[in-house]
């Protein structure tokens, strides 16, 4: 026999062969390189195993004959030859066997030709092996490389203002593609997050979705990273050292977990208990805000007869961006009722502390006896005097319900919107100036304007006007379009808030929303009880009275019966449940009703001897009920058209007279 060509093109082409095709390219070398050269009789069978490690010597054994049929050719033969296929004598990827169907076939010859085969294999072979490890290796750094833009990636998107529940249903389908996992689960702890207990869980047949749990912590102890063959754990441990949760990953069959994926999961834990807790903070930090900015807006509106008033407040979507708007409506002395509405440039803890500054200045102002402008020119030269950074809009508005007279001033602050009662709406335009702390020393001018019984003014914020995708002027007309609808003011500042949320709004809003009757249904004051109360309800219900239609003299003779009955309430109530007093009167079909009401139980006197004079006095200008009540005593005055003089009830109407 000849020996194997050196350039044959089987031998050429098995250098780039991947390891799968081992082999078929070893099969056709001995088809091509050998038969050609062996008796026409001969059968070869190639042995390959490309995960042998060491060499068996049995294979280099040379049988120049033999007398019984070799197994593993297909056909029985009487004569077999078999060399190895290795390289270099270390590398062994298995076996060259030959057989004949007579005995003695195989002579040295035979051997030398099947051994320099056996050669070429072994090298052709060798280089396919270092072409498919250099090929692996080439896919292992283009999977870590996209690993690691994957990492980064996933780094940003916790970075960015997320929602947790998307954050962690991120954190765990990126985990989970990233090494190639079957299943990814991600468990927190209500207690250590910022929301209710669940586990995330991502597969590879389906999207992470949250799994709720009923309560309690639902994670798992781990102190460090766990890996098994088919099990990768890490724990969800904040900068702080606070346990939050934890990241469990289960192999693909076949896939075992390494290093790498034990690194790459570790960072995902870290980034993802580090963006937990930052929500978690962020969250304390806004909760503190809010509860700061309610605290400090009023929590009812104050009751003044022949108004009505609503006030609502919305937060911005951002839940970090806590402003400070804020509305606030006083009663003063002389029966006025005082009006504002603001915005504290800013956000956050330091905006609502403004904010409250600013609202307390402003109510003392007006307890003082301040027109607004006035006000606003005093508050703006305290703001400049303590060199704070406070930047604000401000509405200050007077009202006084008996005659309808409004007095307004403005501080760069979008102007009130007066809706009359019928008519177009309008906008309050003048009387305005630069905002709270721009200047040292600005002017501002005073607007007037007398509402008609039945007017309704809004006061507002830029919340409600003003968006990323709205221009001023769009705002200002979509909002009179929806004042424009009207109803009560409740009903006005639930729809103006309504659609002020159609657009995105960034920004908080608020808004008050006053209305002007002309002779109110019912008289409603709920004030201290104190004596200086008394006085507040004189000048409040006289008021009310007089539009309702009453003259003088019942305007008088009902006035001083309630006087006398908010005196007693003040006075007689023993372990009131509320330090407070209610008066409520109405006027219907020309009898007048008036109820005055406090939370405690009135002493018995001890004789008769001790009644004072109130109750009487009650009972000669109005009839009296005095009721017990669980919930304290109310005193019923009622007056009809005929002269009440002498009239039921008196002293005795009650449980005794108090003056």
């Amino acid at each position: 026999m000849t020996g194997v060509a050196e350039d044959d093109a089987d031998l050429r082409a098995a250098g780039g062969a991947p390891p799968d095709r081992y082999a078929r390219v070893a099969s056709a070398l001995v088809r091509r390189g050998l038969l050609a050269e062996l008796d026409a009789g001969t059968v070869v069978r190639a042995v390959l195993d490309v995960a042998l490690e060491e060499t068996p010597a049995a294979l280099a054994v040379f049988h120049p004959g033999r007398d019984r049929p070799a197994e593993g050719f297909g056909r029985p033969v009487r004569s077999e030859l078999a060399v190895p296929v290795a390289f270099d004598g270390d590398e062994v990827f298995g076996a060259l066997a030959l057989g004949h169907p007579a005995p003695e076939a195989f002579g040295e010859a035979d051997r030398l030709v099947a051994e320099e085969l056996a050669r070429h294999a072994a090298e052709a072979l060798h280089r396919c092996r270092l072409v498919a490890d250099a090929d692996a290796a080439a896919r292992r750094e283009r999977g870590h490389a996209a690993a690691m833009r994957s990492l980064a990636e996933a780094a940003v998107r916790l970075n960015a203002p997320l929602p947790i529940e998307a954050m962690l249903r991120d954190v765990t389908g990126t985990a989970r593609r990233i090494v190639g996992a079957r299943c990814a689960v991600t468990t927190v702890a209500g207690e250590a997050a910022v929301l209710s207990p669940a586990s995330f869980v991502s597969c590879a047949d389906g999207p992470a979705c949250p799994v709720v749990h009923d309560a309690g912590p639902a994670v798992p102890g781990v102190a460090d990273a766990v890996r098994s063959a088919d099990r990768l754990a890490a724990p969800l441990r904040s900068p702080q050292g606070r346990e939050v949760g934890l990241l469990q990953l289960f192999a693909a069959e076949g896939t075992p977990f390494t290093e790498t994926d034990e690194a790459i999961v570790v960072q995902l834990a870290q980034l993802a208990a580090s963006a937990i807790e930052k929500e978690r903070l962020l969250e304390a930090q806004v909760r503190l805000a809010r509860t700061l900015q309610r605290s400090l807006l009023p929590e009812r509106l104050p009751d003044v007869p022949g108004v009505e008033m609503a006030a609502r407040y919305a937060p911005g979507a951002a839940e970090a961006d806590v402003g400070g708007d804020w509305y606030d409506a006083l009663t003063l002395p002389d029966g006025d009722l005082f009006l504002v509405i603001g915005d504290v440039v800013g956000k956050g803890v330091e905006a609502a502390a403004a904010m409250g500054q600013l609202r307390h200045c402003l109510r003392t102002y007006a307890f003082e006896g301040l027109e607004p402008a006035a006000a606003l020119q005093r508050l703006n030269v305290l703001v400049n005097t303590l060199g704070g950074s406070e930047f604000a809009t401000v509405l200050a508005a007077r009202l006084t319900p008996a005659t309808g007279l409004l007095r307004f001033a403005s501080a760069g602050h979008p102007p009130p919107l007066l809706l009359p009662p019928s008519g177009i709406p309008e906008y309050l335009e003048g009387a305005r100036s630069v905002p709270i702390g721009t200047l040292p020393h600005p002017e501002w001018e005073e607007g007037r304007r007398t509402l008609a019984p039945g007017s309704a003014l809004v006061l507002y914020t830029d919340g409600l006007v003003e968006s990323r995708t709205l221009r001023l002027d769009e705002g200002l007309a979509r909002l009179a379009e929806a004042a424009a609808e009207g109803g009560d003011p409740s009903a006005v500042a639930d729809r103006l808030l309504a659609t002020a949320g159609l657009e995105d709004q960034s920004d908080d809003s608020a808004v008050l929303a006053v209305r002007l009757t002309a002779c109110a249904e019912q008289f409603r004051l709920r004030l201290p009880a104190d004596y200086s109360s008394v006085s507040v309800v004189r000048r409040h219900l006289r008021a009310f009275l007089g539009a309702c239609g009453l003259d003088d003299q019942a305007t008088d003779e009902v006035t001083l019966a309630c006087s006398e009955a908010a005196a007693n309430a003040v006075e007689h109530p023993v372990a009131p449940r509320h330090h407070s007093i209610e008066v409520e009167a109405s006027v219907e079909e020309g009898t007048v009703r008036v109820v005055v009401r406090d939370f405690g139980r009135w002493r018995t006197p001890p004789s008769a001897s001790d009644r004072g004079r109130g109750l009487a006095l009650m009972g000669m200008l109005m009839d009296v009920e005095v009721q017990s009540l669980p919930s304290g005593t109310e005193v019923v005055l009622r007056r009809t058209g005929r002269d009440p003089a002498g009239a039921g009830g008196g002293p005795g109407g009650g449980p005794g007279g108090r003056s």
